[in-house]
């Protein structure tokens, strides 16, 4: 939808706390009535492209861990999955890693909300690759994936968001490092 991309961009150019819903209508070629017959207001666009972007991230972890063999496999597949795909797409990349944080506590619920969604996923990987031993306890995973977050957000707000692919072999060393028995 073009309002959603519309909020990802400039949330991503100028801020969540700069942007207004006219701007994003206009960003969008839509009227401001249209804007809110879709949303009742800046947030709820923002918080509705938040959710899409997660959706298409895990069901994008999910595929590309399906096939895992190993640990290690599962993990390089995951890792290549979530950087490859903001890789592609910077301008989600700051919105969604940098400028939630900025975006209010709805937005904070739903960041909170997503993480735990990628740990289950995560966990669930671990399970399928027949480690009696894992998952591990939940704040490892967690810890595991806040690392791999920093990392990202470092590069994607220095605007090297196309070299996140460059750290998928250093997250695998590290990760299965953490989840040895």
């Amino acid at each position: 939808m073009r309002l959603l991309d519309a909020i990802v961009e400039l949330v991503a150019e100028h801020g969540y706390a700069k942007v207004r819903v006219g701007a994003v209508a206009r960003h969008a070629g839509v009227s401001l009535s249209t804007f809110y017959e879709h949303f009742e207001g800046k947030e709820a666009c923002f918080l509705a492209a938040y959710d899409t972007v997660c959706e298409g991230l895990v069901a994008g972890m999910v595929d590309s861990t399906r096939g895992a063999t190993s640990l290690e496999d599962g993990i390089r597949k995951a890792a290549a999955g979530y950087l490859g795909w903001f890789a592609d797409r910077p301008t989600a990349a700051r919105t969604f890693m940098v400028e939630v944080r900025g975006a209010g506590p709805a937005a904070l619920r739903r960041r909170s909300e997503a993480i735990e969604r990628f740990v289950d996923v995560a966990s669930e990987s671990l399970r399928r690759v027949g480690r009696a031993d894992l998952p591990p306890p939940r704040d490892r995973m967690l810890a595991i994936f806040g690392s791999v977050e920093a990392i990202a957000a470092d590069r994607v707000l220095a605007g090297r968001a196309h070299e996140l692919r460059d750290v998928v072999e250093h997250l695998v060393d590290a990760t299965t490092r953490l989840l040895a028995p």
